[in-house]
Formats: C-alpha cells, sequence, structure tokens
C-alpha cells in the first residue's frame, strides 16, 4: 500500500490537525447519513496519513484503517458488565445505548465485547438522529423512541463533557468513574463500578 515512515508522535499531531480542519469546516460524523463510516471516517483518516506525510495510496490506506481499525483497539467488557446487566434485567429495567459511533459500529463492539446486543433497545449512534452528545436532543429523541419520558430515565456514563448532556434533560445520571478521578458534581452520582447500579436504582 506504501511506505508509511513517520513516527507514531507525528500520527499524533496529524489526527489533531485533522480534526481541527474537520471543526474549522463543521464536518463531523452526525451530518452524514447512515453510510457505515464512509462518508465521514474514510476522507478523516485520509486527511491523517497526508498530512503525517505517508506516501502511496492514500484512498486505498484510509479505506484500510477504517476496515480495520476495530481489530486493533482492544475491545473487551469489564468484569462488572454482564453480571449487571443481568441484574437489572432481573429487575424488570430495560437499557439502550447512545454512543457518539455509528449504529452499525455499535453493533461490531457489542459483538466483539461479547455482550448480546438484543437486551439492548433502542441503539443509538450519532447517525440515528443526525446528532450526537452532549447535545440534548440526542437525549429527548432517544428517550422519547423508547416511550418514556426523559425524567424516567437514567443514564450511565464515564465522561461529563459528552455523557453529561443527559442530566440537562433530567434523566438521573450516573458517572462512571472507574479510576476516581474526583468528587461529583452537584448534577451527578458517583460510581466506580457499574455493579453499584442495582442497589442504587432500587432505593428510588
Amino acid at each position: 500500500l506504501g511506505a508509511i515512515t513517520p513516527p507514531v508522535a507525528d500520527f499524533d499531531s496529524a489526527i489533531r490537525k485533522a480534526h481541527a480542519e474537520f471543526a474549522a469546516k463543521g464536518i463531523f460524523a452526525h451530518q452524514f447519513p447512515r453510510d457505515e463510516g464512509m462518508g465521514f471516517w474514510v476522507p478523516f483518516d485520509r486527511r491523517v496519513l497526508e498530512i503525517a506525510g505517508v506516501e502511496g495510496n492514500l484512498d486505498r490506506m484510509a479505506m484500510e484503517v477504517h476496515i480495520r481499525w476495530f481489530d486493533h483497539i482492544g475491545i473487551y467488557a469489564y468484569g462488572d458488565t454482564l453480571e449487571t446487566l443481568a441484574e437489572l434485567k432481573r429487575m424488570g429495567l430495560a437499557f439502550g445505548i447512545i454512543s457518539n459511533g455509528l449504529e452499525g459500529e455499535i453493533y461490531d463492539v457489542l459483538g466483539r465485547a461479547k455482550i448480546d446486543a438484543s437486551l439492548f433497545d433502542p441503539v443509538v449512534g450519532s447517525d440515528t438522529f443526525s446528532c450526537e452528545k452532549p447535545h440534548v436532543r440526542v437525549f429527548e429523541e432517544t428517550a422519547k423512541l423508547a416511550g418514556l419520558r426523559p425524567d424516567e430515565c437514567a443514564f450511565v456514563g464515564d465522561r461529563l463533557d459528552k455523557d453529561g448532556g443527559a442530566a440537562k434533560t433530567g434523566m438521573r445520571f450516573f458517572w462512571l468513574d472507574r479510576k476516581g478521578k474526583g468528587s461529583a458534581p452537584e448534577w451527578t452520582e458517583r460510581i466506580g463500578s457499574l455493579a453499584e447500579l442495582p442497589g442504587l436504582l432500587r432505593s428510588q
């Protein structure tokens, strides 16, 4: 495909520069139709390769990067995930997913992590409503899709900046802080493990 010669540090810089360029143009994944990422990630990856000084067939290499990405990032389920999901289901709770990835990618990730995708309904990606976290609309539309009001939902996320948008809609928000980063803002409830969820949800 071509010779990739720049060091990893150059790729870090190239990714940041490409991101800034795409942001300046207002071009992000949620503005593209459901095209499995070809409309965004392939051009993005091509620009990263170009900035990094990679030589060769950049179109083909960008496509390979997109196709092989999930083969190399080490996807797995945390040890508390499967049992927590099973316990929540025994409690009669329904759950879905909101991700800034594309819908197709969510199912791919669940499969790789050996998590039953049928447990989740709805499954919402950035292409579902052409909107992504932290925008409140993606949370509101997902609740509506589930036949619920936002204040009837709880959301669990590990990023305050992105996932915290759920709290603005009235959802109960659990901040999953596995690394013990600090105290939780007043608008969230901090948990260190998913195993804490069943007990907290039973208490309400």
